[in-house]
């Protein structure tokens, strides 16, 4: 089948030789794997991005973030505003999170992309907490470009909002390191290892926080008697909340809003859930206001 020959030569007391021939291709060595190639950081972006985000303490954090690297931003509330916003001047992209009151961000996309506002090809790109494969297939089907998941990953965000952006060219390789510690929690750690809040100016952070800080408050006193609240109602505070928390570090508080959110939706056991958000919220308050007190950004979530 492959061409080739084989022949045997035998001597007694001696044993017997077998020669096999192949004809086969001369090949080639393949490189060895140096290793991923390195990220390369955005050193600026230049442009006018609309912000379209229901969730104050988002985007406080986005906007901060994005201005830092030259960015002119925008924010609205909704996809209602972001229309307004697209007929009353131009923007090179917009950032438009998916789930919204008044308009969400995929009824938004439509209308853009059918005429109603603004340039049919704008970039926007969608963000969302639920980045699951099906739910990114319908953020392009209805005509988004890229997606950006929320809590926001300080270095990707840029990267991905750069990447639909007017090339400015200002960019540099950087190495990219792996998180050993993944299993840790702590209040901010997440946020600070990607270099949100070193890069916040300190009066931005305190600003980001002291509007968490009134938004948890806000949830706590909406969610005291959880039993009370319709399924809806409480599926829409746990998932402001998870998003925000998550946001400014707050993981486990995050965590445990996911929870509610799911059994809000499930018809799982309220009680114990509620019991340990009520316990994680409070250790949160204490420990942002320690840190607001001390002029710091808490490092760990006591």
């Amino acid at each position: 089948m492959l061409g080739g020959t084989i022949s045997v030569e035998s001597e007694v007391d001696s044993g017997s030789h077998f020669h096999v021939r192949l004809p086969m291709k001369k090949g080639t060595v393949p490189p060895r794997d140096k290793g991923a190639a390195p990220e390369r950081e955005v050193k600026e972006l230049s442009g006018r991005i609309l912000l379209v985000e229901d969730n104050q303490t988002n985007a406080l954090v986005a906007t901060a973030v994005l201005r830092k690297k030259g960015a002119r931003v925008d924010h609205v509330m909704n996809g209602l505003e972001a229309l307004e916003a697209l007929r009353d001047r131009p923007y090179d992209l917009v950032l438009m999170d998916v789930s919204m009151p008044e308009m969400d961000g995929m009824e938004a996309t439509r209308k853009i992309r059918s005429g109603e506002a603004g340039s049919t090809t704008i970039p926007i790109l969608a963000m969302t907490a639920y980045a699951s494969s099906q739910r990114v297939k319908e953020c392009l089907q209805v005509g988004m470009n890229d997606y950006v998941r929320k809590p926001f990953d300080k270095d990707r965000f840029i990267r991905t909002v750069a990447r639909w952006l007017e090339p400015n060219g200002q960019t540099e390789e950087i190495s990219t390191v792996s998180d050993a510690d993944g299993e840790r929690q702590p209040l901010l750690m997440k946020e600070v290892e990607s270099g949100i809040w070193n890069d916040v100016p300190r009066e931005v952070t305190r600003e980001i926080v002291q509007h968490y800080l009134g938004e948890l408050r806000e949830a706590m006193n909406s969610m005291r008697d959880m039993d009370s609240l319709d399924n809806q109602h409480l599926s829409q505070i746990a998932h402001t909340l998870a998003s925000s928390s998550a946001n400014v570090g707050a993981m486990h508080l995050a965590s445990l809003a996911r929870k509610i959110e799911e059994d809000s939706l499930t018809g799982g056991n309220r009680t114990v859930t509620a019991d340990l958000f009520s316990d994680a919220a409070n250790q949160t308050i204490v420990a942002i206001k320690r840190a607001i007190d001390a002029d710091e950004v808490p490092e760990q979530q006591q």
